[in-house]
């Protein structure tokens, strides 16, 4: 009896550590990915690239300055509430200082920005050339008022300003950007099932030329959600008349593992309004800093 019990109790023992095992085998450790350190673009497969962004990082994992195409670059600095990016004519910080922005941050994401620029007929002094506010629902960028502009008088004698510039409106459905609107032109976007990796800062936002260098710039990472798929295309046009489009950018994308490393963007214009119609093709490398 004693020896039945033995056994019992060893079968019940080993149960126990085998199920103590399976459950600490099916905890998944997530890995951030790594992030990213270059994108090159290329338009019409030219022998030289439209732009090139090289990005650097801080020890705490944010972005710490941005070089574009070895003209300027763009020094990060995170304090409290507030994110100040300096941009340099070059990229050494020694350069003569070419712009500042002032970000004001809440809950992570951008809430307002504050563009500094050197006035010309004053002695280069520092003055508000623009200021932007962000607002969001569920972290979703819902508009972004253009507040204020302000220019130098030629004469040196102050400065003239402009409120209420413009207001650009965000829709969205399934956590995509689904329309971005400015005035009477918007933009309509179509979605793929991929999803959007993490560590890859397309947006789409307040252009209607997603080609350039503000629509992969790390700086959208700090702009609330980014989409949740991948976007597949965008399509402008100028209401009412949704039927008859100005311009189409098709996105394909290549993928290594959980990576984006490459991206493509047709570019397709169309005659309306005088405007000739062409193609382009542009060709983005990603590189990030794999271990």
């Amino acid at each position: 009896m004693r020896d039945v019990m033995k056994k019992n109790l060893f079968i019940f023992l080993s149960i126990m550590f085998g199920l103590t095992s399976c459950g600490d085998d099916d905890k998944t450790e997530v890995i951030p990915l790594n992030k990213l350190t270059k994108i090159t673009c290329t338009k019409n497969n030219a022998s030289s690239p439209e732009f090139v962004l090289s990005v650097t990082y801080n020890q705490a994992g944010e972005v710490a300055n941005i070089a574009w195409d070895n003209q300027f670059t763009d020094i990060f600095s995170f304090s409290n509430n507030q994110l100040v990016v300096n941009r340099f004519t070059s990229v050494t910080a020694s350069a003569s200082l070419y712009q500042k922005y002032e970000y004001g941050l809440s809950g992570g994401g951008i809430v307002s920005c504050s563009e500094y620029q050197n006035n010309p007929y004053r002695n280069n002094e520092e003055y508000l050339s623009n200021l932007y506010n962000y607002t969001y629902s569920k972290n979703n960028m819902m508009s972004s008022p253009w507040v204020k502009a302000v220019w130098p008088k030629t004469d040196g004698s102050g400065y003239e300003s402009r409120n209420d510039m413009e207001t650009n409106y965000y829709t969205w459905e399934d956590n995509n950007l689904t329309y971005y609107k400015n005035g009477t032109k918007e933009m309509a976007f179509t979605y793929k099932s991929d999803l959007h990796p993490e560590n890859f800062p397309l947006r789409i936002v307040n252009t209607f030329s997603p080609t350039g260098q503000a629509s992969v710039s790390p700086l959208n990472f700090y702009f609330g959600n980014l989409n949740r798929n991948l976007i597949e295309t965008a399509t402008w046009y100028v209401l009412p008349d949704v039927n008859t489009p100005y311009a189409k950018y098709t996105f394909s994308y290549n993928t290594t593992g959980e990576y984006i490393t490459g991206m493509t963007i047709a570019e397709e214009i169309y005659p309306v309004n005088g405007t000739s119609a062409e193609n382009n093709q542009y060709t983005y490398t990603l590189e990030y800093s794999y271990k």
